[in-house]
């Protein structure tokens, strides 16, 4: 199993901080060949299934992107520092 989180798994593979946004602790990643590629391999090879939710961005030009639920790392270490951790 993976040690590494996707969202760090797609920084260090190279992809651009604007294909990469969130909402609140939700992942959003543009799809690309390149995220699709990454994000197949991450779930291969961490035993999960299925591909993420993919949206249409109601910003012109910014085309389609997958939402990862819970899976935007800065938003937990942030609640972390603040000692809110994984609850309200």
């Amino acid at each position: 199993m993976e040690e590494k989180s996707l969202y760090q798994t797609l920084l260090d593979q190279g992809v651009p901080q604007t294909d990469i946004g969130n909402h609140y602790s939700d992942l959003y990643v543009r799809v690309t060949r390149k995220t699709k590629e990454i994000i197949q391999d991450y779930i291969q090879r961490n035993g999960l299934k299925g591909m993420p939710e993919v949206f249409r961005s109601n910003i012109a030009g910014e085309g389609y992107w997958y939402d990862i639920p819970f899976a935007y790392i800065p938003f937990w270490e942030e609640r972390m520092k603040k000692g809110r951790g994984l609850g309200r």
